[in-house]
């Protein structure tokens, strides 16, 4: 992974009336987010003995910095904007259709977020986010589908 210029749109910071301090901030946490990526995708590189726990908690980390960047640029806090999730090294969800302001399609055997479909296997992500996720159910062999459907099914019902 090359290391990135962050340039920040100067339209959006006039318009969103930005502090030096906001703007000192979205560079840090642009910084924590490439420094999190580069050690992701060194573990994946070296085979880490760390690599499950580096994928248990990625996307929880990485939507976490991502929910600051939006505080930051005064944005409404919205899991369906953000754009560096794909990012994750780990993640084998597709592009296709993943791309800013658009609903997240989730790969349900990327091994980052499948887990947030499967939550009953993993319980330290936010239960406060509510954003829809889509699962392209023709993917699954049977048994997913058994497993995923009565969950799916639960949530709509709330």
């Amino acid at each position: 992974m090359a290391k990135r210029t962050v340039i920040l749109n100067e339209s959006l910071i006039k318009k969103q009336k930005l502090s030096q301090e906001n703007i000192l901030e979205l560079y840090e946490l642009h910084r924590e987010l490439d420094e999190y990526l580069l050690k992701l995708e060194k573990a994946k590189n070296n085979n880490s003995k760390n690599c499950k726990k580096y994928i248990k908690e990625s996307d929880q980390r990485i939507r976490n910095i991502e929910f600051r960047m939006q505080k930051e640029w005064k944005f409404d806090l919205d899991e369906k904007k953000h754009t560096h999730w794909i990012r994750n090294p780990f993640c084998s969800c597709s592009l296709k259709n993943n791309y800013f302001g658009r609903i997240l399609n989730y790969n349900p055997n990327c091994e980052v977020h499948s887990p947030r479909i499967y939550s009953k296997y993993f319980n330290n992500f936010s239960k406060d986010i509510n954003s829809p996720i889509t699962v392209d159910l023709t993917s699954l062999n049977k048994e997913q589908k058994e497993k995923i459907i009565p969950i799916i099914l639960k949530t709509l019902k709330g």
